[in-house]
């Protein structure tokens, strides 16, 4: 059995954002083509990252990745929904107001985030 073949399930995790480890890397793109089948965004598409605030969603970094491994022909996995941790909750959640009904005014984030996600 070749390596390819042990690796086509291989999970890629990437971002978009021309680091290293991204597409724009020869080297890791290499990689991927030759031994990746599924790739899997690392942060792209976290709260924090498609949501700069509570009026608004970018999924730039996110597309990016999709447009390259569609190109490649490589299965894509989406992410979580919501992770609770803070560390990958946008910044304007803590400050945000969630007036005097504050579960209602949660819920109606939580349902437009979920449904611009899926």
């Amino acid at each position: 059995m070749t390596l390819g073949a042990m690796t086509a399930g291989m999970v890629a995790r990437g971002t978009g954002d021309g680091l290293t480890g991204s597409f724009n890397d020869p080297n890791y793109a290499r990689l991927l083509n030759a031994q990746c089948g599924l790739v899997v965004p690392e942060t792209e598409l976290k709260w924090r990252a498609v949501r700069p605030d509570s009026h608004s969603f970018d999924f730039r970094r996110f597309d990016h990745i999709l447009e390259q491994t569609e190109a490649r022909g490589l299965a894509m996995r989406g992410h979580n929904l919501l992770w609770q941790r803070p560390q990958w909750m946008p910044a304007w959640v803590e400050s945000y107001d969630f007036g005097a009904r504050p579960a209602d005014a949660a819920q109606r984030l939580l349902t437009t985030h979920i449904n611009t996600r899926v």
